[in-house]
């Protein structure tokens, strides 16, 4: 009989990141079941057939009541909620963790909720995605090589952020642990803010122009087709930090327009080049 590394897993919210989550951890043999917790029935339909779950509730309370490890992977709206529901219903034994891309308001949201409790919840988030969405662009390899970020606080139990590191390094993550408040705004960094660009270019070219689009266009702005209401949640809930980063952003621009404006070939090829740099060092 396989030996499972945890007997129950629930996964709240099975789109593409749950769902690609839920496959990984069957296929890899280290969960016997898999529940999975979603609003519509369409929804769980999708997660089984991909073999993203092998279980499925509509009710976050029955679903969870036995589960050791708890992943919410809702939109982040709606992470702190679902957290919160978990704790509530939970074994006492049981570790809540999420995936949200959004940190600090959630934790103060959970510990202002339920403080009793919420020394449960481990915070995460995998540095792992697509534009596209859903449980059917699953992928059981999503998070191969892919960083996982955890943010604990310091009531966490050791042995609590012990078991969420695991999670992610056995779906092939590897870890790190920062402050919830350093998270946001890395991510601002280098998530968020490149998101907005992105938008900001497919919503400035005419599209008029669209047959004229070539690679360098269509690789650019790829993260605008993200899904809408979703980085309308990340934006406003890391509102602050992702101010801060476009505001350095604008800073940039105006060298560029002032280089481009007095044709200073000079000081364009010291912009490129510092970009150039810079991006080869990230690798591919």
């Amino acid at each position: 009989m396989t030996q499972h590394r945890w007997n129950t897993i629930a996964i709240v919210g099975p789109g593409l990141i749950g769902a690609s989550l839920g496959q990984a951890l069957l296929r890899r043999g280290v969960v016997g079941r898999v529940v999975g917790v979603a609003r519509r029935r369409s929804t769980l339909n999708q997660a089984r057939q991909v073999g993203a779950i092998t279980h499925g509730s509509t009710s976050l309370p029955r679903a969870v009541r036995e589960a050791e490890l708890v992943v919410v992977c809702t939109p982040v709206a709606a992470v702190a909620q679902g957290v919160q529901a978990a704790l509530e219903h939970t074994p006492p034994q049981a570790v809540v963790t999420d995936a949200g891309s959004v940190k600090e308001p959630i934790v103060q949201a959970v510990w202002s909720a339920c403080p009793k409790q919420a020394t449960r919840f481990v915070p995460a988030h995998p540095l792992a995605g697509s534009h596209q969405s859903g449980p059917r662009h699953a992928r059981a390899d999503l998070f191969q090589d892919r960083l996982a970020i955890l943010t604990p606080v310091r009531q966490n139990p050791a042995e609590a952020v012990e078991q969420v590191e695991r999670l992610w390094q056995c779906v092939g993550a590897r870890t790190v642990r920062l402050s919830a408040r350093e998270h946001d705004r890395r991510m601002a960094w280098t998530s968020h803010l490149p998101h907005v660009v992105a938008a900001v270019l497919a919503g400035t070219v005419p599209p008029r122009w669209n047959d004229f689009t070539g690679t360098g266009y269509r690789d650019t702005t790829r993260l605008a087709a993200g899904e809408v209401e979703l980085w309308v949640q990340i934006l406003t809930e890391n509102a602050p930090q992702v101010q801060r980063a476009l505001e350095q952003f604008e800073k940039q621009l105006q060298q560029w327009l002032r280089a481009v404006r007095r044709r200073d070939a000079r000081a364009l090829g010291r912009l490129l080049q510092q970009a150039k740099r810079r991006r080869d060092a990230v690798g591919n």
